[in-house]
């Protein structure tokens, strides 16, 4: 595991199943363990870049982040032999863009970000996994310009999806859109989740719906409430048994807890975590590897389906130094 100094302070594929309630007794978590992968070559160390699995291809493509003073622009690729660069012209280079995969259409989509001058962006491209290639898309609407947004695939339509976010001088967002393939569609639910960034989002395969929890709020707060998304529909999940509000978490589904699990963040007590939570049934359980990643904030996290394991990568450790170690969930 490497370490760089730092100096300065979405992926999933859809599932078309019928959305499950979620149950009203916690089930019991599955022992678990997280195991490094010790790969012969590793993307340089990053915080926030995007990170997504594809479904063509059967890897997990990462793009972009942050990286001592640089925004990077690469595009790396993974599986379970390790990491691979893909050398190929993307998108400009940036931090914290929101990235899922449509099953719809069977390619990922990348949205937004904040580039080198400080300025958010609103561009879309797509990530096809047959060539290995970038393509921008020029769609006539598009959601407004933002970083730090949420995007997971639509249980439903299998669209790419993207929620809140925020943008310096205007806030954070609680608006909704989805992605067809060629066009952006604001959608307008009832009900929906408090404003918030950095957030929890990951489609939840055994319930059939996407969690969005915790986050950053543009005040400075953090938020803690637990949502869930059947692609109509936002519910509001109350767990008997509650976690502390986390913001930049690494997320995604693991079939070794059968829920989505959380790990580390920005807390509201410590700097950073190394804590691991799993969502099942009406709680949130903190699980207790044996072994377990060092603290950090600013980590991409990815559920490689066709491995059936969670997968994550880099972040900012409480030195603030950005890491390029990458780590799976199993079930031991």
């Amino acid at each position: 595991m490497r370490f760089v100094q730092l100096v300065t302070r979405p992926w999933i594929v859809g599932a078309f199943v019928l959305g499950l309630g979620l149950c009203t007794q916690a089930a019991a978590v599955p022992d678990v363990e997280w195991v490094e992968l010790n790969a012969p070559v590793n993307p340089p160390a990053r915080i926030e870049g995007g990170m997504a699995y594809d479904g063509v291809s059967k890897k997990i493509i990462l793009f972009g982040g942050y990286s001592v003073e640089t925004y990077l622009d690469d595009t790396w690729v993974l599986d379970e032999a390790g990491w691979a660069q893909l050398d190929v012209l993307g998108p400009s280079a940036r931090i914290a863009p929101a990235m899922a995969f449509d099953e719809a259409n069977r390619r990922i989509v990348l949205f937004g970000g904040r580039n080198l001058s400080q300025k958010e962006l609103s561009d879309t491209w797509i990530f096809n996994g047959h060539t290995g290639r970038w393509k921008r898309m020029h769609p006539t609407t598009v959601p407004p310009a933002r970083e730090h947004a949420m995007m997971f695939t639509d249980p439903i339509t299998g669209f790419a999806t993207l929620f809140g976010g925020m943008a310096w001088g205007v806030g954070d967002f609680n608006d909704l859109w989805q992605f067809d393939g060629s066009d952006w569609h604001e959608l307008t639910p009832a009900i929906r989740p408090n404003n918030r960034y950095r957030a929890i989002a990951a489609l939840d395969d055994h319930l059939g719906k996407v969690v969005i929890g915790s986050g950053c709020r543009y005040d400075g707060s953090m938020e803690n409430s637990t949502w869930t998304w059947d692609g109509s529909v936002f519910e509001p999940v109350f767990p008997t048994k509650d976690k502390r509000p986390t913001c930049a978490s690494a997320s995604g589904y693991s079939p070794a807890t059968r829920s989505i699990v959380v790990f580390g963040g920005m807390t509201d007590r410590d700097y950073t975590s190394n804590a691991t939570y799993a969502l099942r049934g009406d709680s949130w359980r903190k699980l207790t590897p044996a072994t377990r990643p060092a603290s950090r904030w600013g980590a991409m996290g990815a559920y490689h389906r066709a491995a059936r394991k969670l997968f994550m990568f880099g972040g900012t450790a409480m030195d603030a130094s950005a890491l390029d170690d990458t780590w799976s969930l199993i079930a031991p």
